[in-house]
């Protein structure tokens, strides 16, 4: 009896660690605009526990991207996180640092928020950056999630 009670328990944590919460179906882009860059998933979290700040900034692996030829600059993703400071939880730039997008939320949370939005374009042929900040206080572990996203120009 041990050894169902056993399987039956082992089945189950099998089962809910194979749960996907990744239910968001991603549209092709409109007609007139084209993707530039996208990233899947990254991610940042504090190392040590506790509260704090932590910080990464990557480069978008399609190398330069050529936003000289249009208007604008269509950004989309998801982000979760814990982050109780108002401070500048992602931001876009390129390698002159001319920022493109930044996103500041003072209450982040465990729940996916989605970003969809359209700013002027940079107008610049440059390598882009992105970073990904979280800062905490109170015990609480900083970290960040951000999902899906794509860069198109239009």
């Amino acid at each position: 009896m041990k050894k169902i009670i056993f399987l039956f328990f082992l089945t189950a944590l099998i089962y809910s660690g194979c749960k996907n919460d990744d239910t968001a179906v991603t549209p092709n882009p409109p007609a007139g605009e084209v993707e530039m860059a996208s990233v899947g998933y990254d991610s940042l979290a504090s190392l040590f526990g506790g509260s704090g700040s932590v910080s990464q900034t990557k480069n978008f692996s399609s190398g330069a991207l050529n936003f000289t030829d249009r208007d604008s600059t269509r950004i989309s993703f998801s982000y979760k996180g814990s982050s109780n400071a108002n401070d500048t939880l992602f931001y876009v730039n390129d390698a002159s640092n001319a920022r493109v997008y930044t996103l500041k939320d003072a209450s982040a949370t465990d729940v996916y928020k989605t970003i969809n939005i359209t700013v002027p374009s940079v107008k610049v042929n440059a390598v882009f950056y992105y970073t990904m900040k979280a800062r905490t206080s109170g015990g609480i572990s900083p970290y960040l999630v951000i999902k899906d996203l794509k860069i198109y120009k239009k």
